[in-house]
């Protein structure tokens, strides 16, 4: 019994390291400097709301379809 705990001590601790690779791969968000330079500049443009973005948010958008919007 103590070698079968071994053993899915071993087969946890595995499975564990892979899940934290996992999770650090899609923490990180990796891209080009030609990529990274174009999201700098989107997200340095001017942030004034839309028209149709503030209907939105005030719950003018005429979907009533839809009682999430």
């Amino acid at each position: 019994m103590a070698r079968d705990k071994a053993k899915d001590d071993k087969h946890s601790s595995a499975a564990f390291e892979k899940a934290e690779e996992v999770m650090e791969k899609h923490r990180r968000i990796e891209m080009s400097k030609q990529a990274y330079a174009r999201a700098l500049e989107i997200l340095n443009e001017d942030t004034t709301p839309t028209p149709g973005l503030l209907n939105l948010m005030r719950g003018k958008h005429g979907d009533k379809s839809d009682p999430g919007l």
